[in-house]
């Protein structure tokens, strides 16, 4: 299997990808599905809530808890375009109440949309998101043809 993360169907190669890193140790440096900069991966809760913690006194990078199929390494490349990212303003009163602007991001898959005050922070996290995405699918495809290596003797 190559180490490339391929987009296949935006038809976008998105850069050298490490296959063997295998899902992020609590402690690694990771991009997230939350946050705009890289931080550290605190483990998954087994919850359906995320936090976010800060070190005051040291000058460490925020500590994220999130399930681990919303993180990928830091390394992971992030493309700076994709024909997979919808990303359409609409009006005030289809923003549903408390969300920050009115660009609504939608990925595919994913069926639930969010909503950003600017097109470029939806574009942003919508093409940060499917990094994230696409190095799980990778790093799934890839354990699923070495077990199957292994199964068949090879």
């Amino acid at each position: 299997m190559s180490d490339q993360l391929s987009a296949s169907d935006a038809g976008v190669e998105v850069g050298p990808v490490s296959l063997a890193a295998g899902i992020p140790a609590v402690g690694d440096r990771v991009i997230s599905w939350y946050d705009d900069a890289p931080v550290e991966y605190g483990g998954g809760d087994g919850g359906p809530w995320t936090t976010l913690s800060f070190a005051l006194l040291a000058n460490g990078l925020p500590v994220r808890k999130c399930e681990p199929e919303r993180v990928a390494p830091a390394g992971v490349p992030i493309p700076e375009r994709d024909a997979r990212v919808s990303v359409v303003k609409r009006t005030r009163a289809e923003m549903p109440y408390g969300e920050s602007g009115v660009w609504q991001l939608t990925l595919p898959g994913d069926g639930v949309s969010t909503w950003h005050r600017t097109k470029r922070d939806a574009t942003a996290t919508g093409l940060r998101r499917l990094a994230i995405l696409d190095w799980h699918r990778v790093r799934s495809e890839a354990e699923n043809v070495s077990a199957e290596a292994v199964a068949d003797g090879s």
